[in-house]
């Protein structure tokens, strides 16, 4: 199956370590949309600022995201 094969985004790592967290799915999303369109950052910044806001650990996945940003620039 395709979608077994496919790599997690990054958004999707983090809202994953959220959940694990135990945070509720469509309460991560609204905070990370709304850090989104406040701070104007990316929507992979944003869900680890809000990961990490909650105490949870995304160091790696936040490693991921920055060297993707490097790879584009």
């Amino acid at each position: 199956d395709e979608s077994v094969l496919r790599e997690q985004s990054t958004f999707e790592r983090v809202l994953s370590a959220l959940e694990d967290a135990g945070v509720e799915k469509q309460a991560a999303v609204a905070a990370i949309n709304e850090r989104q369109r406040s701070l104007g950052i990316t929507i992979e910044a944003a869900a680890v600022l809000d990961a990490r806001s909650r105490g949870v650990d995304v160091d790696d996945v936040a490693e991921r995201a920055r060297s993707e940003l490097e790879d584009e620039g």
